[in-house]
């Protein structure tokens, strides 16, 4: 059963060079971002749903839905 290759998650704006740790682009850690080409399949995928996980928690977070009404009652 084939699966289908991960791709990179780089977005062309990598902090990594200028010393960061975590890619202000694609926030992934710079050893994974050195050591990508590397990687099977499966170590990728690994990658992958720490980021999907990540964004998700971050979207949730903006858009947090809090009790109460924001309209005033006349």
């Amino acid at each position: 059963m084939n699966q289908i290759p991960v791709k990179t998650s780089c977005i062309g704006v990598c902090s990594t060079g200028i010393g960061d740790s975590v890619c202000r682009g694609c926030k992934r850690f710079s050893h994974e971002v050195i050591d990508w080409n590397s990687y099977s399949d499966d170590q990728k995928r690994v990658i992958d749903r720490r980021l999907a996980g990540f964004l998700s928690q971050c979207v949730s977070n903006k858009l947090r839905v809090t009790g109460g009404s924001s309209r005033s009652s006349s």
